[in-house]
Protein backbone atom coordinates (compact mmCIF):
# COMPACT_ATOMS: atom_id res chain seq x y z
CA UNK A 1 0.00 0.00 0.00
CA UNK A 2 1.33 3.33 -0.92
CA UNK A 3 2.24 5.97 1.89
CA UNK A 4 -0.19 8.29 0.58
CA UNK A 5 -3.37 5.76 0.27
CA UNK A 6 -2.34 4.93 4.08
CA UNK A 7 -2.69 8.19 5.18
CA UNK A 8 -5.85 8.81 3.23
CA UNK A 9 -7.46 5.82 4.29
CA UNK A 10 -6.27 6.50 7.63
CA UNK A 11 -7.53 9.94 7.85
CA UNK A 12 -11.27 8.52 6.47
CA UNK A 13 -11.68 6.38 9.66
CA UNK A 14 -10.75 8.68 11.82
CA UNK A 15 -13.04 11.63 10.45
CA UNK A 16 -16.05 8.52 10.11
CA UNK A 17 -15.14 7.43 13.70
CA UNK A 18 -15.17 10.69 15.45
CA UNK A 19 -18.78 11.44 13.70
CA UNK A 20 -20.24 8.70 14.64
CA UNK A 21 -18.44 8.53 18.30
CA UNK A 22 -19.47 12.59 18.98
CA UNK A 23 -22.81 12.44 17.49
CA UNK A 24 -23.93 9.70 18.74
CA UNK A 25 -23.07 10.83 22.50
CA UNK A 26 -23.76 14.48 22.43
CA UNK A 27 -26.43 15.32 24.23
CA UNK A 28 -28.08 18.45 25.88
CA UNK A 29 -28.35 19.04 29.74
CA UNK A 30 -30.79 20.84 31.42
CA UNK A 31 -32.91 21.16 34.58
CA UNK A 32 -36.61 20.19 34.58
CA UNK A 33 -38.50 24.58 35.84
CA UNK A 34 -41.87 23.94 37.08
CA UNK A 35 -43.51 28.13 36.34
CA UNK A 36 -46.27 29.82 36.83
CA UNK A 37 -48.09 30.20 33.58
CA UNK A 38 -47.77 33.75 31.17
CA UNK A 39 -44.93 34.41 34.20
CA UNK A 40 -41.61 35.45 32.78
CA UNK A 41 -40.05 32.07 33.97
CA UNK A 42 -42.43 30.52 31.65
CA UNK A 43 -41.78 32.22 28.78
CA UNK A 44 -37.53 32.00 29.42
CA UNK A 45 -38.48 28.05 29.44
CA UNK A 46 -40.38 28.10 25.89
CA UNK A 47 -38.04 30.26 24.33
CA UNK A 48 -34.43 28.15 25.48
CA UNK A 49 -36.83 24.78 24.87
CA UNK A 50 -36.39 23.51 28.31
CA UNK A 51 -38.67 20.98 30.20
CA UNK A 52 -41.24 22.85 31.84
CA UNK A 53 -44.16 21.97 34.40
CA UNK A 54 -46.88 24.54 34.40
CA UNK A 55 -48.66 25.22 38.25
CA UNK A 56 -51.79 25.29 39.00
CA UNK A 57 -53.45 27.52 40.85
CA UNK A 58 -53.47 25.54 44.08
CA UNK A 59 -50.07 24.24 43.13
CA UNK A 60 -49.02 27.80 43.08
CA UNK A 61 -49.73 28.73 46.60
CA UNK A 62 -48.69 25.14 47.42
CA UNK A 63 -44.82 26.48 45.92
CA UNK A 64 -45.63 30.20 47.53
CA UNK A 65 -42.09 30.49 49.87
CA UNK A 66 -42.05 33.70 51.67
CA UNK A 67 -39.14 33.75 54.32
CA UNK A 68 -39.47 36.62 57.08
CA UNK A 69 -38.11 37.71 60.19
CA UNK A 70 -39.56 38.15 63.76
CA UNK A 71 -38.88 39.08 67.12
CA UNK A 72 -40.26 36.38 69.57
CA UNK A 73 -40.35 34.70 72.95
CA UNK A 74 -39.70 31.55 73.59
CA UNK A 75 -41.63 29.67 76.29
CA UNK A 76 -41.49 25.81 77.17
CA UNK A 77 -40.32 24.93 73.66
CA UNK A 78 -43.22 27.26 72.29
CA UNK A 79 -42.90 30.87 70.72
CA UNK A 80 -45.39 33.97 70.74
CA UNK A 81 -44.38 36.23 67.73
CA UNK A 82 -43.38 39.50 69.56
CA UNK A 83 -43.11 41.65 66.01
CA UNK A 84 -42.85 41.85 62.61
CA UNK A 85 -41.27 44.93 60.89
CA UNK A 86 -40.90 43.85 57.39
CA UNK A 87 -42.23 45.10 54.14
CA UNK A 88 -44.63 42.80 53.06
CA UNK A 89 -48.25 43.13 51.96
CA UNK A 90 -49.55 39.56 52.61
CA UNK A 91 -48.27 38.59 55.59
CA UNK A 92 -47.95 34.53 56.03
CA UNK A 93 -47.89 33.41 60.07
CA UNK A 94 -45.74 30.13 60.24
CA UNK A 95 -46.63 27.44 62.43
CA UNK A 96 -43.45 26.76 63.01
CA UNK A 97 -40.41 29.17 63.31
CA UNK A 98 -36.69 27.98 63.92
CA UNK A 99 -37.49 24.93 64.99
CA UNK A 100 -40.69 25.69 67.79
CA UNK A 101 -44.29 26.02 67.17
CA UNK A 102 -45.57 29.09 66.49
CA UNK A 103 -49.01 29.20 69.48
CA UNK A 104 -49.66 33.02 69.31
CA UNK A 105 -49.16 36.44 68.11
CA UNK A 106 -48.58 39.86 70.56
CA UNK A 107 -50.95 42.40 70.63
CA UNK A 108 -48.10 44.76 69.37
CA UNK A 109 -47.47 42.46 66.40
CA UNK A 110 -48.53 44.60 63.92
CA UNK A 111 -47.72 48.09 65.72
CA UNK A 112 -44.87 49.10 62.85
CA UNK A 113 -45.92 46.67 59.94
CA UNK A 114 -46.76 49.73 57.39
CA UNK A 115 -47.00 47.96 53.98
CA UNK A 116 -49.26 44.42 55.70
CA UNK A 117 -52.64 44.86 53.83
CA UNK A 118 -53.78 40.54 54.78
CA UNK A 119 -52.20 38.60 57.54
CA UNK A 120 -52.66 35.18 56.75
CA UNK A 121 -52.94 32.87 60.43
CA UNK A 122 -52.87 28.91 60.96
CA UNK A 123 -55.50 27.48 63.01
CA UNK A 124 -52.50 26.38 65.26
CA UNK A 125 -51.96 29.29 66.33
CA UNK A 126 -54.48 29.84 68.64
CA UNK A 127 -53.67 32.68 71.10
CA UNK A 128 -53.95 36.02 69.14
CA UNK A 129 -53.96 38.97 70.95
CA UNK A 130 -53.77 41.17 68.45
CA UNK A 131 -54.71 45.03 69.08
CA UNK A 132 -57.81 46.71 66.61
CA UNK A 133 -56.39 47.81 62.96
CA UNK A 134 -59.36 48.24 60.87
CA UNK A 135 -56.85 48.39 57.49
CA UNK A 136 -55.78 44.90 57.99
CA UNK A 137 -57.18 41.47 56.85
CA UNK A 138 -57.06 38.56 58.66
CA UNK A 139 -56.94 35.48 56.28
CA UNK A 140 -57.59 31.66 58.39
CA UNK A 141 -59.41 28.69 58.15
CA UNK A 142 -63.18 28.35 58.98
CA UNK A 143 -62.70 26.17 62.17
CA UNK A 144 -59.71 28.62 63.82
CA UNK A 145 -60.51 29.41 67.53
CA UNK A 146 -59.47 33.14 67.17
CA UNK A 147 -61.99 34.28 64.48
CA UNK A 148 -65.03 35.49 66.77
CA UNK A 149 -62.31 37.25 69.29
CA UNK A 150 -60.85 38.71 66.46
CA UNK A 151 -64.45 40.04 64.87
CA UNK A 152 -65.59 41.50 68.13
CA UNK A 153 -62.28 43.40 68.30
CA UNK A 154 -63.18 45.01 64.77
CA UNK A 155 -60.82 43.04 62.54
CA UNK A 156 -62.08 41.93 59.21
CA UNK A 157 -61.65 38.33 59.27
CA UNK A 158 -61.62 36.19 55.84
CA UNK A 159 -62.53 32.83 55.89
CA UNK A 160 -60.63 30.89 53.28
CA UNK A 161 -60.65 26.90 52.36
CA UNK A 162 -57.52 24.86 52.68
CA UNK A 163 -56.00 24.92 49.13
CA UNK A 164 -56.19 29.04 49.64
CA UNK A 165 -53.75 29.16 52.82
CA UNK A 166 -50.04 29.04 51.80
CA UNK A 167 -48.60 26.04 53.55
CA UNK A 168 -44.79 26.37 53.29
CA UNK A 169 -43.29 28.97 55.31
CA UNK A 170 -39.23 29.09 54.50
CA UNK A 171 -37.84 28.46 58.36
CA UNK A 172 -34.52 28.73 57.16
CA UNK A 173 -33.19 30.58 54.47
CA UNK A 174 -30.93 27.95 52.22
CA UNK A 175 -30.42 30.96 49.65
CA UNK A 176 -27.54 33.25 49.00
CA UNK A 177 -28.63 37.04 48.19
CA UNK A 178 -28.79 40.98 47.34
CA UNK A 179 -31.08 43.31 48.03
CA UNK A 180 -31.69 45.94 44.94
CA UNK A 181 -33.59 48.67 46.12
CA UNK A 182 -37.10 47.23 47.07
CA UNK A 183 -36.39 43.35 45.34
CA UNK A 184 -34.31 40.81 45.57
CA UNK A 185 -31.61 39.17 43.75
CA UNK A 186 -31.21 35.46 44.69
CA UNK A 187 -27.09 34.35 43.70
CA UNK A 188 -27.17 31.26 45.36
CA UNK A 189 -28.37 27.58 46.47
CA UNK A 190 -26.99 26.70 49.62
CA UNK A 191 -29.42 23.68 50.58
CA UNK A 192 -29.01 20.43 49.89
CA UNK A 193 -32.74 19.44 48.17
CA UNK A 194 -32.07 18.33 44.93
CA UNK A 195 -36.00 20.31 44.23
CA UNK A 196 -35.37 23.88 44.58
CA UNK A 197 -38.32 26.09 45.12
CA UNK A 198 -37.04 29.60 44.63
CA UNK A 199 -38.77 31.93 47.01
CA UNK A 200 -41.28 34.39 46.06
CA UNK A 201 -40.46 37.07 49.10
CA UNK A 202 -37.17 37.32 51.13
CA UNK A 203 -37.94 39.51 54.19
CA UNK A 204 -41.21 41.06 52.63
CA UNK A 205 -39.86 41.87 49.70
CA UNK A 206 -40.34 40.37 46.04
CA UNK A 207 -37.22 37.77 44.43
CA UNK A 208 -37.40 39.43 41.40
CA UNK A 209 -34.03 38.32 39.68
CA UNK A 210 -32.14 34.99 39.95
CA UNK A 211 -28.49 34.60 39.18
CA UNK A 212 -27.19 30.93 39.80
CA UNK A 213 -26.61 28.06 37.82
CA UNK A 214 -29.10 25.32 36.96
CA UNK A 215 -27.49 23.20 35.78
CA UNK A 216 -26.24 22.27 39.37
CA UNK A 217 -27.39 18.46 40.10
CA UNK A 218 -30.73 19.72 40.17
CA UNK A 219 -33.93 17.52 39.45
CA UNK A 220 -35.76 20.42 39.56
CA UNK A 221 -36.23 24.88 39.95
CA UNK A 222 -39.25 25.92 40.81
CA UNK A 223 -40.24 29.36 39.86
CA UNK A 224 -42.84 32.19 41.47
CA UNK A 225 -43.93 34.65 39.13
CA UNK A 226 -42.51 37.22 40.84
CA UNK A 227 -39.23 36.48 38.97
CA UNK A 228 -38.76 39.10 36.07
CA UNK A 229 -35.01 38.15 35.26
CA UNK A 230 -32.84 34.62 34.85
CA UNK A 231 -29.23 34.84 34.67
CA UNK A 232 -27.87 31.69 34.57
CA UNK A 233 -26.78 28.55 33.10
CA UNK A 234 -30.13 26.32 32.02
CA UNK A 235 -29.14 24.56 29.05
CA UNK A 236 -26.55 22.95 27.94
CA UNK A 237 -24.31 20.53 25.22
CA UNK A 238 -22.81 17.60 27.02
CA UNK A 239 -20.65 14.86 25.69
CA UNK A 240 -20.31 11.90 28.65
CA UNK A 241 -16.39 11.91 30.06
CA UNK A 242 -15.81 8.43 28.77
CA UNK A 243 -16.57 9.63 25.42
CA UNK A 244 -14.51 12.52 25.78
CA UNK A 245 -11.41 9.90 27.17
CA UNK A 246 -11.69 7.72 24.55
CA UNK A 247 -11.83 10.54 22.01
CA UNK A 248 -8.53 11.92 23.18
CA UNK A 249 -6.24 8.81 23.12
CA UNK A 250 -7.75 7.49 19.70
CA UNK A 251 -6.65 10.77 18.46
CA UNK A 252 -3.56 10.28 19.84
CA UNK A 253 -3.42 6.55 18.85
CA UNK A 254 -3.91 8.57 14.59
CA UNK A 255 -1.50 10.86 15.32
CA UNK A 256 1.26 8.30 16.45
CA UNK A 257 -0.12 6.00 13.71
CA UNK A 258 0.39 8.88 10.89
CA UNK A 259 4.00 9.90 12.35
CA UNK A 260 5.14 6.10 12.59
CA UNK A 261 4.27 5.82 9.43
CA UNK A 262 5.36 9.09 7.53
CA UNK A 263 8.18 9.78 9.72
CA UNK A 264 10.17 6.71 11.80
CA UNK A 265 9.31 4.57 8.93
CA UNK A 266 11.36 4.95 5.99
CA UNK A 267 9.89 5.24 2.43
CA UNK A 268 8.03 2.07 1.35
CA UNK A 269 10.52 0.47 -1.83
CA UNK A 270 9.13 -2.40 -4.27
CA UNK A 271 11.79 -4.99 -3.04
CA UNK A 272 10.79 -7.68 -1.04
CA UNK A 273 13.81 -6.69 1.35
CA UNK A 274 12.60 -3.32 2.49
CA UNK A 275 8.89 -4.72 3.02
CA UNK A 276 10.28 -7.18 5.26
CA UNK A 277 12.14 -4.48 7.35
CA UNK A 278 9.51 -2.07 7.43
CA UNK A 279 6.02 -4.62 7.15
CA UNK A 280 6.47 -5.49 10.97
CA UNK A 281 5.86 -1.74 12.18
CA UNK A 282 3.74 -0.90 9.94
CA UNK A 283 1.38 -3.97 11.04
CA UNK A 284 1.77 -3.15 14.43
CA UNK A 285 0.78 0.53 13.85
CA UNK A 286 -2.55 -0.83 11.91
CA UNK A 287 -3.14 -3.16 14.66
CA UNK A 288 -2.65 -0.74 17.66
CA UNK A 289 -4.76 1.98 16.02
CA UNK A 290 -7.66 -0.60 15.04
CA UNK A 291 -7.40 -2.19 18.55
CA UNK A 292 -7.53 1.55 20.39
CA UNK A 293 -11.03 2.37 18.00
CA UNK A 294 -12.58 -1.12 19.21
CA UNK A 295 -11.91 -0.41 22.63
CA UNK A 296 -13.48 3.09 22.67
CA UNK A 297 -15.87 1.98 20.94
CA UNK A 298 -17.08 -0.75 23.30
CA UNK A 299 -16.56 0.98 26.53
CA UNK A 300 -18.55 4.52 25.36
CA UNK A 301 -21.32 2.56 24.24
CA UNK A 302 -21.76 0.33 27.27
CA UNK A 303 -21.08 -3.05 25.77
CA UNK A 304 -17.45 -2.74 28.64
CA UNK A 305 -19.10 -1.37 31.84
CA UNK A 306 -16.12 -0.26 33.76
CA UNK A 307 -15.30 3.09 35.12
CA UNK A 308 -12.78 5.90 34.04
CA UNK A 309 -9.27 5.51 35.54
CA UNK A 310 -10.10 1.73 34.36
CA UNK A 311 -10.37 2.59 30.88
CA UNK A 312 -7.31 5.33 31.49
CA UNK A 313 -5.16 2.73 32.27
CA UNK A 314 -5.94 0.32 29.58
CA UNK A 315 -5.29 2.80 27.66
CA UNK A 316 -2.20 3.56 28.56
CA UNK A 317 -1.14 0.30 28.16
CA UNK A 318 -2.05 -0.08 24.58
CA UNK A 319 -0.20 3.06 24.47
CA UNK A 320 2.70 1.91 25.82
CA UNK A 321 3.17 -1.57 24.42
CA UNK A 322 2.59 0.12 20.77
CA UNK A 323 5.89 2.26 21.71
CA UNK A 324 7.83 -0.67 22.89
CA UNK A 325 6.96 -3.08 19.25
CA UNK A 326 7.61 0.14 17.65
CA UNK A 327 10.64 1.17 18.89
CA UNK A 328 11.93 -2.59 19.60
CA UNK A 329 11.19 -3.16 15.71
CA UNK A 330 13.28 -0.07 14.70
CA UNK A 331 15.99 -0.99 16.83
CA UNK A 332 15.60 -4.44 14.97
CA UNK A 333 15.69 -2.59 11.27
CA UNK A 334 18.30 -0.76 12.29
CA UNK A 335 20.53 -3.37 13.22
CA UNK A 336 19.57 -5.51 10.12
CA UNK A 337 20.29 -2.35 7.87
CA UNK A 338 23.91 -1.93 9.34
CA UNK A 339 24.81 -5.74 9.35
CA UNK A 340 24.18 -5.39 5.82
CA UNK A 341 25.75 -2.05 5.22
CA UNK A 342 29.05 -3.62 6.79
CA UNK A 343 28.46 -6.90 4.47
CA UNK A 344 27.89 -4.47 1.31
CA UNK A 345 31.26 -2.67 2.31
CA UNK A 346 32.80 -5.73 3.22
CA UNK A 347 32.04 -7.24 -0.22
CA UNK A 348 31.96 -4.22 -2.19
CA UNK A 349 36.07 -4.51 -3.16
CA UNK A 350 35.35 -8.17 -4.23
CA UNK A 351 32.91 -7.29 -6.79
CA UNK A 352 34.35 -4.61 -8.34
CA UNK A 353 37.66 -6.97 -8.81
CA UNK A 354 35.57 -9.56 -10.09
CA UNK A 355 33.74 -7.17 -12.72
CA UNK A 356 36.89 -5.80 -13.79
CA UNK A 357 38.26 -9.25 -14.71
CA UNK A 358 35.41 -10.83 -16.17
CA UNK A 359 36.61 -9.92 -19.30
CA UNK A 360 39.97 -10.58 -19.04
CA UNK A 361 39.75 -13.32 -21.39
CA UNK A 362 38.21 -11.95 -24.40
CA UNK A 363 40.21 -11.38 -27.33
CA UNK A 364 42.79 -13.77 -26.71
CA UNK A 365 43.82 -15.65 -29.84
CA UNK A 366 46.77 -17.99 -28.34
CA UNK A 367 44.53 -21.20 -27.12
CA UNK A 368 46.42 -22.15 -24.08
CA UNK A 369 46.77 -18.55 -23.00
CA UNK A 370 43.11 -18.07 -23.16
CA UNK A 371 42.16 -21.18 -21.63
CA UNK A 372 44.67 -20.70 -18.69
CA UNK A 373 43.45 -17.30 -18.29
CA UNK A 374 39.57 -18.34 -18.80
CA UNK A 375 40.34 -20.73 -15.56
CA UNK A 376 42.12 -17.63 -13.65
CA UNK A 377 38.74 -15.52 -14.27
CA UNK A 378 36.39 -18.32 -13.38
CA UNK A 379 38.45 -19.14 -10.27
CA UNK A 380 38.11 -15.17 -9.43
CA UNK A 381 34.03 -15.51 -10.23
CA UNK A 382 33.23 -18.23 -7.67
CA UNK A 383 36.01 -17.06 -5.29
CA UNK A 384 34.84 -15.57 -1.38
CA UNK A 385 33.29 -12.51 -1.84
CA UNK A 386 34.01 -11.19 1.85
CA UNK A 387 36.77 -8.70 2.47
CA UNK A 388 38.39 -7.55 6.01
CA UNK A 389 41.41 -5.87 6.80
CA UNK A 390 43.26 -8.74 7.07
CA UNK A 391 42.93 -9.53 3.07
CA UNK A 392 44.15 -6.16 2.62
CA UNK A 393 47.62 -7.36 1.77
CA UNK A 394 46.66 -10.32 -0.89
CA UNK A 395 44.03 -7.81 -2.34
CA UNK A 396 46.97 -5.94 -3.22
CA UNK A 397 48.92 -8.21 -4.52
CA UNK A 398 45.85 -9.75 -6.56
CA UNK A 399 45.09 -6.55 -8.15
CA UNK A 400 48.52 -6.50 -8.97
CA UNK A 401 48.91 -9.62 -10.24
CA UNK A 402 45.93 -9.06 -12.69
CA UNK A 403 47.13 -5.72 -14.00
CA UNK A 404 50.35 -6.80 -15.16
CA UNK A 405 48.67 -9.85 -16.38
CA UNK A 406 46.46 -7.03 -18.77
CA UNK A 407 49.62 -5.46 -19.82
CA UNK A 408 51.54 -8.82 -20.28
CA UNK A 409 48.23 -9.95 -22.68
CA UNK A 410 48.80 -6.24 -24.11
CA UNK A 411 51.98 -7.19 -25.49
CA UNK A 412 50.90 -10.45 -26.43
CA UNK A 413 53.58 -12.18 -24.23
CA UNK A 414 52.47 -15.86 -23.92
CA UNK A 415 55.13 -16.96 -21.34
CA UNK A 416 55.10 -14.06 -18.84
CA UNK A 417 51.10 -13.92 -19.37
CA UNK A 418 50.87 -17.79 -18.72
CA UNK A 419 53.21 -16.98 -15.89
CA UNK A 420 51.67 -14.18 -14.36
CA UNK A 421 48.35 -16.17 -14.52
CA UNK A 422 49.26 -18.97 -12.58
CA UNK A 423 50.64 -16.79 -10.20
CA UNK A 424 47.34 -14.95 -9.82
CA UNK A 425 45.98 -18.15 -9.75
CA UNK A 426 48.22 -19.25 -6.60
CA UNK A 427 46.80 -15.56 -5.02
CA UNK A 428 43.22 -16.51 -5.33
CA UNK A 429 43.65 -19.59 -4.13
CA UNK A 430 45.49 -18.05 -1.21
CA UNK A 431 42.95 -15.73 -0.27
CA UNK A 432 40.11 -18.39 -0.42
CA UNK A 433 42.46 -20.29 2.06
CA UNK A 434 42.36 -17.35 4.03
CA UNK A 435 38.82 -16.53 3.83
CA UNK A 436 38.47 -20.15 5.17
CA UNK A 437 40.43 -19.83 8.32
CA UNK A 438 39.28 -16.31 9.25
CA UNK A 439 35.35 -17.52 9.36
CA UNK A 440 36.59 -20.51 11.91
Amino acid sequence: MKRASFNILLSVIMVAYAAILLLSNLSHKSVELATVPGSYAAQFADEKKISNFKLSDSNKNYFDLRYEKFEYDVSNGKIILKEYAGVSSDLIIPMEYEGWKVIGLDGDFLKNANNVKTVFIPKSVADVRLKKNQDITIRCLKDSAFIEPLKENGWKVEVINDSELPNIFLEKLDFEYNVIGSSVEVTAYTGKDRLVVIPSHINGMPVTKVSFDLLDNYTGVVFPDTVTEIIGKAKEYHIPTMVIIEFIFTILAFVLSIITINIFMPRFARDAKEFMLTGAQMLVTILYFVLQALFSVLVTYGIINIENIIAIVVNCTLLIVFLFYVFMLDGGRSHVQKVQANRAEATSWMKEFKLSCADLADGIEDADVKKQVGRLVEEIKYSDPVSSIQLEGINEDMAEAVNQLKNALKDSDKDKSIALTDNALKLVKERNRLCKSLKH
